[in-house]
């Protein structure tokens, strides 16, 4: 059983613009932590994962699968206007070591945003509307 990741980057709202501190965010990744608990992390992190677990994570695009860098998006709620949008997570490969959390930031899911992705979460995929969902695999 895997438990969740947790993201301690600031993140600024598409909606109302307001930032988070840190630990504000309330964002998560399930799937990717084979801990039996949760587990906080920061930019520059290493996550013991391979990518089966990113696989399990972030529901594979037509760009999978990543090469030196991976990017996921994954759902994430403003703790100010409670709107739930998208992040892009970069994470980037340290070999048979595992990924390294390089950056998180908020994004709109743009047909460049998804165009680009190598996965996006169930969560966040549960939100997209289908003309979304048709850019992360095209036909």
């Amino acid at each position: 059983m895997s438990y969740s990741i947790w993201y301690t980057s600031p993140l600024a709202c598409c909606r109302c613009g307001s930032r988070t501190p840190p630990r504000g965010s309330r964002m998560r990744s399930a799937a990717l932590n084979p801990d039996p608990s949760d587990r906080v992390v920061s930019p520059g992190d290493l996550l013991d994962v391979g990518l089966p677990d990113l696989a399990e994570a972030f529901e594979p695009s037509a760009r999978w699968p990543p090469g030196a860098e991976m990017l996921a998006l994954e759902a994430w709620t403003c703790p100010n206007c409670r709107s739930t949008q998208a992040a892009l997570v970069t994470l980037a490969s340290e070999g048979d070591v595992g990924w390294r959390l390089a950056a998180v930031r908020a994004t709109g899911l743009t047909p460049e945003v998804l165009a680009s992705v190598h996965g996006a979460s169930r969560d966040l995929r549960d939100t997209m509307y289908p003309q979304q969902l048709a850019l992360l695999n095209p036909p």
